[in-house]
């Protein structure tokens, strides 16, 4: 147990989110290393900024409650703009190349 601080009704919502977040970076680790292409690095990207998201709103609330608030919140936004971002380029290179 990381901290005494975390609700109990949370405990559910954080395992689904980690699982889902170790699935989606399985993935998209295994489609790079079978397929080195644009496409999965983007994929890539997204995904390790999605963990990096998570990693930082966990700290920020779980463990340093009410330090470097003015650091990770920007922090964690500008990860959530990009990760979003390349996901939408990964998404625009997935649809180019069934077009194809």
């Amino acid at each position: 147990m990381e901290t005494a601080e975390i609700p109990e009704r949370s405990f559910l919502l954080l395992l689904l989110q980690n699982i889902l977040i170790s699935i989606l970076s399985g993935l998209a680790l295994s489609s790079y290393v079978m397929n080195d292409n644009k496409q999965n690095s983007v994929l890539l990207i997204s995904v390790l900024l999605f963990v990096m998201l998570q990693f930082i709103v966990f700290i920020e609330k779980y463990l340093l409650v009410n330090e470097y608030t003015s650091i990770l919140r920007p922090l964690a936004m500008t990860f959530n703009v990009l990760a979003f971002f390349s996901l939408y380029k990964y998404v625009i290179l997935a649809e180019k190349s069934n077009d194809n």
